[in-house]
C-alpha cells in the first residue's frame, strides 16, 4: 500500500493531521510524521536526516507520497532525498507533492487506503483544495469530474428506517458525522418520525437532537459539488446500522438479587447505604477565574482548553471500546456548540461563564429528550463541560473527591483516575451504570475499601438524592430501602467491622500454615497512601508497585529526578521487605497522556507493557535509573510487564544494568545488586516458563491478564464476567505449570485473586510462594493461610482441576478457606 509521509515544523500540528487520517482510514494505514528538532523532535524545525529515516520503509516497498507545511519543509525533504541517494537506496517510488498540507493528507489517504496507485494518490492530493474552493467560492473550480454531480441547489435525497436499538445515540450519530464530515457537500438528516429537522449532519449535537429512535423514519438530503459519492457513502453507512450491529441479542444481564433494583454486579467488598450524588457534583468547586481579559485574550484559553481536553479524549478513544469517549470528542469539535460560546466571549463574557453557560443549555436539551437513553447522555456533556472548565481556569493537579455530606457516587463508568482520587472517608459507595468487576477501576476500589456495585437499574436523571444501600460482595442494589432492610444492610456492614477488626489483630503473626509452611504476604500498592497502609495491616513488603499510577498526575513527562522523589515516597511508607517495582504497565485501560500510543483494533493485545517500555527507550532507561535511585535505602526488586519471550527478559535485564552502570560512572547513590524478574501473565511465557529461569531471578503471576487471555475474555468485558474468574480450571492448571516449571526460582502471584481467599488457597494448592494482595485484605489472607494445611490445598487442587467450571472449584475452596 502507497503511504504517506508528513513533513512539518511541529510535531503537535502533524501528530493532530496523522490522526485525522487514521479517523479515515483507520488504525492501520501507514501515514508516518517527520517533523521537528531537537530531543524528542519537539522543538520547531525540520530534519532532513529524520525525514529520511522515515522515508527509507517506504522505498523498499510501494512506495510513498511525502507532504510538507512550509517553505523550508520542501528543502528538507528534498535533502532527504538526496541522502537516500548518497546511501546508495533507490526512492524512485518516493513523491514530494506541494498539494496543501492537511487537506492532501486526508485526500491522498483516502485513496491509498482504497488501493490506489501512486499517480492516483498524487493526482487526490493535488485535488484536494478543490471542494474547500468550491464551498467557499474565493477561486475557480476545477473542471468537474466525468461522474454526475448534482447541482449546489440540487439535493440528492434517500430515506432509511433507524433500527439500532438504542437510536442514533452517540456512538452511531458519531458514525455518521465522521462520514459527513468527509466531502465537501453539504448533508442534512431529518426525522419524518417526530418532525424534527432538518439538522446538519457534521454536528454531533445537531443530530441527537433530531432524537431519532428506533422504528423512526429518517430522511438525508445531500447538496453540493461531490454529492454522489456523499450519498453513497452515507447510504452504505446507513445500510450498515451506521456501524452497529444491530442483530446480536445484547448480553443478558446477571440475575438480581430479590428485592433489587434490577440486575448488578458487585465489583469491591462491602455494604454501604446513603444518598447518591452524581461523581462529578462531588468534585471540588472551580478556582476562582479572575477578571474577564479582551475578546481575543478570552478565546485564546477557550481555544487552548478545548484542544488540551480533545487531546485527553483522543488518547482515550484510542483505548475504548465503547466508543464513548470518541462521541464526546466530536462533541468538543462540534460548530453548532462552539460558536455560540465565541459569540457570547465576543460580546465581552469570560471564556469559563461562556462555555457554562451554553453547555448547560446542551445539557439541558439532552435531559429533557423523551428517550432514556439519550437523556443519559447529559452525564456525558456535563463531564466535558468540567473538565474544559477546569482547564480554562487552569486548575492543575489531580482532583480529590470528597462529597460532602458523605455519599454513594453516581457514575457512567469509573476510570482509574477518578478511583484513585475518591476519598474512602467521604465516599460510603460506588454505583456506576457499566464496567466489569476486573477492570483496573474496580480493584482500585477493592485497594481503598470502597464498596462498588455495577449495573442494576440506574438511571442518571432520576438516582441523584435517593437513598440506596448497595452490598459490593453479592452486587445487590435496593434503592429507597424501607427501615427494614436499611437496618439488615447495617448489620451486614457491623459484621464486616466485626471480622475485620478480629484479623486486625492478629495482622503482625506469619502467615505459616498449619503443616509449617510459610507464605509470604505481600501488597499491591500504586501510591504513598497505600504502602502506608500496607504497612499498618501487616503486610510482609510490596509484591506489586505499579508505577503507572504514580505517574497518573503527569501530562508531560515527568524527570527522572520527578521520577525517582516521587518512587521514594512510596518506599519510604513502605512495609520494611522487599519492594517489587514494576516497570510502566501501561495501554489498554491505562494510557498515560505523556506516552504517545497509536491507535489499536485490540489494545489489551497490542503495544503495552514492556512493549511500550522498548519504543520509548529514553523515558524506559529514566525510569529505570529512577527506580534505583529511589530504592537505594530499600531492598528492591525489579519486575517487567508482558514478557512473551526469553529474549525481552534479556533485553530488560541489559536495559537495567545499563541504568546502573550509567549511576555509577556519574557517582550516584543507587540500589545495587537487584533481584530482576518478570510478570508470568502472557500465555506464551506460561507454557514455556523453564526456558526463561536462567533469564529472571523471580517470577509473579499476573492472574488478571492471565485470566482474560486464557479464556479470551477481556478483562474490561461486563458482558464476560463468568469468564474472568481465575479460579477457572485452565488457568489454575497454568499456574500450577509456571510453579513446577521455575525450579528454585521464587513465584508469587500479584493478581488480584490473591486477595479472595478462597483464591488464594487454591492458589497457594498450586504452589505458590508468595501472595500480594490489596493492603486491606493481607490481615484476612494471613488469617486463613494459618488456618489451613498446604498439603490438604494442594489435595484439594488435585481433585479440583478435573471439574469444568470455575464455580465448581470456588465452592470447593469456599469452604477450606474460612478463617
Amino acid at each position: 500500500m502507497i503511504g504517506v509521509v508528513l513533513v512539518s515544523h511541529s510535531k503537535a500540528l502533524a501528530l493532530g493531521v496523522r490522526e485525522l487520517v487514521l479517523q479515515m482510514t483507520g488504525p492501520d494505514f501507514p501515514v508516518v510524521v517527520a517533523a521537528g528538532v531537537g530531543d524528542d523532535f519537539a522543538e520547531i524545525g525540520t530534519d532532513a536526516v529524520h525525514v529520511a529515516e522515515m522515508l527509507k520503509p517506504f522505498c523498499a516497498g510501494e512506495g510513498a507520497v511525502v507532504l510538507m507545511d512550509l517553505g523550508s519543509a520542501v528543502l528538507s525533504a528534498q535533502t532527504a532525498l538526496d541522502l537516500l541517494e548518497f546511501d546508495d537506496i533507490s526512492h524512485d517510488n518516493i513523491r514530494i507533492c506541494s498539494a496543501p498540507f492537511v487537506e492532501a493528507a486526508v485526500a491522498a489517504s483516502v485513496q491509498a487506503n482504497a488501493g490506489g496507485d501512486l499517480d492516483s494518490v498524487v493526482r487526490e492530493a493535488m485535488g484536494a483544495l478543490a471542494p474547500k474552493q468550491d464551498q467557499v467560492g474565493d477561486a475557480e473550480a476545477p473542471a468537474a469530474a466525468p461522474q454526475a454531480m448534482a447541482a449546489a441547489g440540487e439535493a440528492l435525497s434517500f430515506e432509511t428506517e433507524i433500527r439500532n436499538p438504542h437510536g442514533l445515540h452517540a456512538r452511531p450519530a458519531a458514525n455518521l458525522v465522521r462520514t459527513a464530515s468527509g466531502f465537501a457537500a453539504e448533508a442534512t438528516i431529518s426525522n419524518l418520525s417526530n418532525g424534527r429537522g432538518p439538522a446538519p449532519a457534521r454536528s454531533l449535537t445537531s443530530v441527537a437532537l433530531v432524537q431519532a429512535k428506533k422504528g423512526d423514519r429518517v430522511r438525508f438530503e445531500i447538496r453540493g459539488a461531490d454529492a454522489e459519492a456523499a450519498k453513497a457513502a452515507l447510504e452504505k453507512l446507513a445500510s450498515e446500522h451506521f456501524g452497529e450491529d444491530v442483530t446480536a441479542p445484547e448480553p443478558a444481564p446477571p440475575a438480581a438479587a430479590p428485592g433489587a433494583a434490577g440486575a448488578s454486579v458487585g465489583a469491591s467488598e462491602g455494604v454501604a447505604v446513603g444518598p447518591v450524588m452524581r461523581l462529578d457534583a462531588a468534585r471540588p468547586a472551580l478556582p476562582e477565574a479572575g477578571p474577564a481579559g479582551t475578546p481575543a485574550e478570552e478565546r485564546a484559553k477557550l481555544d487552548r482548553a478545548v484542544a488540551a481536553i480533545a487531546g485527553e479524549l483522543g488518547a482515550a478513544a484510542k483505548h475504548d471500546a465503547t466508543g464513548i469517549f470518541a462521541a464526546q470528542l466530536l462533541v468538543l469539535e462540534d460548530p453548532a456548540m462552539l460558536e455560540p460560546i465565541a459569540a457570547r466571549i465576543d460580546a465581552g463574557e469570560a471564556a469559563v461563564a461562556a462555555w457554562q453557560a451554553e453547555i448547560a443549555k446542551l445539557a439541558d436539551a439532552y435531559a429533557e429528550m423523551e428517550d432514556p437513553y439519550l437523556q443519559a447522555r447529559a452525564a456525558d456533556i456535563r463531564d466535558i463541560a468540567l473538565r474544559v472548565a477546569r482547564a480554562i481556569v487552569g486548575a492543575k493537579g489531580a482532583q480529590r473527591i470528597a462529597p460532602e455530606p458523605s455519599a454513594i457516587l453516581l457514575v457512567d463508568e469509573l476510570l482509574p483516575s477518578e478511583a484513585s482520587a475518591c476519598d474512602p472517608a467521604h465516599v460510603l459507595g460506588i454505583l456506576a451504570r457499566v464496567g466489569s468487576p476486573t477492570a483496573h477501576a474496580a480493584i482500585i476500589a477493592r485497594t481503598l475499601g470502597i464498596p462498588m456495585v455495577i449495573g442494576g437499574a440506574v438511571d442518571e436523571g432520576t438516582l441523584p438524592g435517593k437513598t440506596v444501600a448497595l452490598d459490593g460482595g453479592t452486587g445487590e442494589l435496593v434503592i429507597e430501602p424501607s427501615p427494614e432492610i436499611a437496618a439488615e444492610f447495617a448489620a451486614r456492614r457491623a459484621a464486616a467491622e466485626e471480622r475485620a477488626a478480629a484479623f486486625a489483630a492478629a495482622k503482625d503473626e506469619p502467615a505459616e500454615t498449619r503443616d509449617g509452611h510459610r507464605i509470604e504476604v505481600f501488597a499491591n500498592v500504586g501510591n504513598a497512601a497505600d504502602a502506608a497502609a500496607a504497612r499498618d495491616n501487616g503486610a510482609e513488603g510490596v509484591g506489586l508497585l505499579r508505577t503507572e499510577f504514580v505517574y497518573l498526575p503527569f501530562d508531560e513527562t515527568p524527570s527522572e529526578d520527578e521520577q525517582a522523589d516521587l518512587l521514594e515516597s512510596v518506599i519510604a511508607a513502605a512495609p520494611k521487605g522487599p519492594v517489587v517495582v514494576r516497570t510502566l504497565d501501561v495501554g489498554a485501560d491505562k494510557p498515560l497522556a505523556f506516552l504517545e500510543q497509536a491507535a489499536e483494533a485490540n489494545p489489551f493485545l497490542g503495544v503495552r507493557g514492556i512493549r511500550l517500555s522498548f519504543r520509548n527507550p529514553e523515558f524506559f532507561a529514566s525510569n529505570l535509573r529512577a527506580i534505583l535511585r529511589a530504592g537505594r535505602d530499600a531492598e528492591v526488586w525489579i519486575m517487567f510487564p508482558m514478557i512473551a519471550d526469553p529474549e525481552e527478559m534479556r533485553r530488560g535485564r541489559a536495559a537495567v544494568v545499563a541504568a546502573h552502570e550509567a549511576l555509577e560512572s556519574a557517582g550516584v547513590a543507587h540500589a545495587w545488586p537487584v533481584k530482576i524478574g518478570m510478570m508470568v501473565e502472557v500465555p506464551a511465557a506460561a507454557l514455556t516458563l523453564e526456558r526463561f529461569v536462567d533469564a529472571a531471578d523471580f517470577f509473579s503471576i499476573g492472574t488478571n491478564d492471565l485470566t482474560q487471555y486464557v479464556m479470551a475474555a477481556e478483562r474490561g468485558n461486563a458482558a464476560l464476567t463468568d469468564l474472568q474468574d481465575a479460579m477457572h480450571p485452565a488457568v489454575l492448571r497454568a499456574v500450577r505449570r509456571i510453579c513446577e516449571s521455575a525450579g528454585e526460582r521464587h513465584v508469587a502471584v500479584c493478581g488480584d485473586a490473591a486477595s479472595d481467599p478462597a483464591a488464594a488457597a487454591a492458589l497457594v494448592g498450586a504452589g505458590v510462594h508468595g501472595l500480594s494482595v490489596r493492603p486491606n485484605r493481607a490481615p484476612e489472607v494471613k488469617a486463613m493461610l494459618r488456618g489451613v494445611s498446604a498439603a490438604d490445598l494442594k489435595a484439594a487442587l488435585d481433585a479440583g482441576l478435573e471439574a469444568d467450571t470455575a464455580a465448581e472449584l470456588r465452592a470447593r475452596f469456599a469452604a477450606l478457606a474460612k478463617p
